[in-house]
């Protein structure tokens, strides 16, 4: 098996995900505080601007707020899913242009108290 193969049927066994939430200024409040509230310890925020289209919001008749903020949580993947639903819901993803959530699989992590700690021989 090659290393990418291999390095695919890992992907079952990372044991942290990356959160990535992208709401409308203003919303990651909701956001963090149900993340919290379902076992994540914390998460970092960052100023973003969308890029969408400008004429979107005024067919649909939609405010569009082209100002975003950037929520990433680390989190262990068994708390992932209750997690990403209760920032869906708290945030109001269902609402056309509130914003974005999705996960991304972590490989290696230092830094969290409980991480496996990494073989620094191979960098």
């Amino acid at each position: 098996m090659n290393k990418k193969a291999e390095e695919l049927n890992n992907l079952d066994e990372q044991k942290y995900e990356l959160i990535v939430c992208i709401l409308n200024k203003g919303s990651t409040d909701l956001a963090i505080n149900a993340a919290k509230s379902k076992g994540a310890t914390g998460g970092t925020i960052f100023q973003a601007r969308g890029t969408g289209n400008k004429e979107v919001g005024k067919f649909y008749g939609i405010d569009i707020v082209p100002e975003k903020e950037v929520l990433l949580i680390v989190v262990k993947k068994e708390l992932s899913d209750e997690i990403l639903k209760a920032m869906y819901e708290a945030a109001g993803l269902d609402t056309v242009g509130a914003g974005i959530i999705f996960t991304l699989p972590i490989h290696e992590v230092v830094g969290l108290t409980d991480a496996n700690k990494l073989n620094f021989d191979k960098f």
